[in-house]
């Protein structure tokens, strides 16, 4: 199978959960994540761990905050419109015909790899210098 057909299919799924789960999340006011125990590598360490900022960017994603998500954690924003263009970009594709070109599904995840662990390095050297 091919990997765009692969990450298409798997894409809708993901629209689902991801539906259902923002409606859960905004419905509770978020009161349903204080439940989440504390980053293990940030308590054990005190050093920033790549997914530190996750919860809060996502947050304010999903209250319509860009730029808050951003500074938060980037990578969260990246992916969510990386998985837009893309399942925008197949849809297209598939039912109109109007692309002929694969999308470049590997280099969206060697930028978002790239995002992640740039964000981190940036994270964790703030932390020293401030």
């Amino acid at each position: 199978m091919d990997i765009e057909k692969l990450f298409y299919k798997i894409g809708k799924v993901f629209l689902v959960i991801g539906v259902i789960g923002a409606v859960v999340l905004l419905v509770t006011d978020f009161q349903i994540i204080s439940w989440l125990p504390e980053c293990y590598y940030f308590s054990r360490t005190g050093l920033y761990c790549p997914g530190c900022g996750g919860t809060r960017s996502v947050k304010r994603l999903l209250r319509g905050d860009l730029i808050g998500s951003f500074i938060y954690h980037p990578f969260v924003l990246y992916c969510a419109v990386s998985y837009t263009v893309f399942m925008l970009y197949v849809f297209l594709k598939k039912h109109f015909g109007i692309f002929k070109k694969k999308f470049p599904v590997e280099v969206v995840i060697y930028i978002g790899v790239a995002v992640l662990f740039l964000q981190w390095i940036i994270k964790v050297v703030l932390q020293f210098v401030l």
